[in-house]
């Protein structure tokens, strides 16, 4: 099924955002169905269909150190990707663990991955704070990317990896806890979504993937 068929998620957020349906049936909205429009009051929620590349979105990033990051440059490589927010005190440190504990536990193997983490603040997350941030916990690595971008653009991502986030009162989020695994093409070929779940799921799925 093509991504451009669902209906509202392609006028909200894109041609490639659809509803996230691993776990349970998806459910399509029909023409008939009120699209909602992205405020800060409800979660904004999706799915993705695993035959298409999250790289055909064709975001264009900027990273930690103020540098044009097109997606479609991670290609090549199996990426760890996760979403936070850098004045996050709670979940988001830990989400970044736990993939420096994956990614760790992969190159045992001796196979590389890329990480990809991307800001849920347009508003305030600018090269600056993404870079103190990956400081802070240790993360500012090669081949390690904490990015930013536009709100449809981030709206867009967190659709196609299931993220459901919305703004607070205070200027903070809420949103799910979410690591995924890309494919060398830019397919999603494993989620999950929880703290401190432990690596060995993620490299299991890291480790089918084709050397």
């Amino acid at each position: 099924m093509m991504m451009n068929q669902y209906l509202c998620a392609a006028r909200v957020l894109g041609p490639l955002a659809v509803g996230f349906g691993l776990l349970a049936a998806p459910h399509f909205l029909s023409a008939e169905e009120p699209c909602p429009h992205h405020d800060h009051s409800a979660m904004a929620a999706a799915e993705v269909s695993s035959e298409d590349s999250l790289y055909q979105s064709g975001i264009l990033w900027q990273d930690q150190f103020d540098r044009t990051l097109p997606v479609t440059t991670l290609a090549g490589q199996p990426v760890l990707v996760t979403m936070v927010y850098t004045r996050c005190a709670t979940a988001c440190p830990v989400l970044v663990e736990d993939i420096k504990q994956i990614h760790s536990a992969f190159a045992d193997q001796g196979t590389d991955a890329q990480v990809l983490v991307v800001s849920l603040d347009h508003e305030r997350d600018d090269a600056a704070h993404l870079h103190a941030f990956a400081e802070r916990h240790g993360a500012n690595r090669e081949g390690w990317h904490f990015v930013s971008g536009s709100a449809a653009d981030i709206r867009t991502w967190a659709a196609l990896l299931g993220v459901r986030y919305r703004r607070t009162t205070e200027g903070n989020y809420d949103h799910s806890n979410v690591i995924a695994v890309l494919d060398a093409s830019g397919e999603l070929v494993f989620r999950q979504e929880g703290l401190a779940q432990g690596p060995h799921k993620a490299v299991e799925a890291l480790a089918r993937l084709p050397r």
